[in-house]
């Protein structure tokens, strides 16, 4: 699993669990966006949406537990 973690010169720069790859925007599906999972297929990336959303939950809920716990302790 690859997730686009920026944009930069003309790549997308992508973490999976070892390292961080570069891979030409050509490459990159139309529309893509920060935090989107990328799955390689048949040789071509392409978004996968459930996966992108199940980790954009999980993100939200933990920001929500964090400033929960932040405005308990004040």
């Amino acid at each position: 699993m690859l997730v686009i973690d920026r944009f930069e010169n003309g790549f997308a720069l992508c973490e999976n669990d070892a390292e961080t790859l570069r891979i030409p925007m050509a490459l990159i599906p139309s529309g893509a966006a920060e935090g989107d999972v990328l799955e390689q297929e048949s040789g071509a990336y392409r978004v996968n949406a459930g996966a992108t959303q199940h980790r954009r939950l999980l993100a939200a809920q933990k920001l929500k537990r964090l400033l929960a716990s932040a405005d308990d302790a004040e």
